[in-house]
């Protein structure tokens, strides 16, 4: 052992603990993404309204919602498979941003708008991020990228109609 003989039950007990400190933390926050993504007029309005503690519970509701949709239809699978393909689907819908922001940040170098420029170093840093993206794509696996499309393909209809109704400025 490293540090001592009953360092094992500290790090035990640690194991045990983040799980719910991290729970907690994306618990909070999924309310708060939905809340201020409505205040943007990128989801229906409805999911900005707080209750009388000022918790946007719509958003909880509907994203717990949908988080238990998607646990239900992994049944199947044992807890340690379920979190991990958590996790993968995570990183499969957060990295459609980055590669996005990848992709439109080497656009802009190559027509030299917005005041960037194609230089070694913005093409470098435009091919690490697109490189990436990619390479944490393929390894994620055929199954999360599936589920990230499907469910960015179900959100779309919702943007549209959200960007239709509230007349964006």
């Amino acid at each position: 052992l490293i540090l001592w003989g009953n360092a094992s039950y500290f790090i035990a007990f640690g194991v045990y603990i983040f799980p719910f400190g991290a729970l907690n933390a994306w618990i909070l926050i999924q309310g708060q993404i939905s809340y201020a993504m409505a205040k943007d007029g990128l989801l229906p309005k409805v999911m900005a309204i707080k209750n009388k503690y000022g918790i946007p519970g719509n958003g909880l509701v509907v994203s717990s919602l949908f988080a238990s949709l998607i646990l239900i239809l992994n049944f199947s699978k044992n807890f340690g498979d379920i979190f991990s393909f958590m996790v993968l689907l995570t990183t499969v819908t957060s990295l459609s941003f980055y590669l996005a922001a990848a992709l439109v940040y080497s656009y802009f170098c190559y027509q030299k708008q917005f005041g960037f420029e194609l230089t070694i170093k913005t093409g470098l840093i435009a091919f690490l991020g697109i490189g990436f993206s990619v390479w944490l794509f393929v390894g994620s696996g055929i199954e999360a990228i599936a589920w990230g499309v499907v469910g960015i393909l179900l959100g779309l209809p919702v943007y549209y109609w959200s960007k239709k109704n509230n007349k964006w400025r």
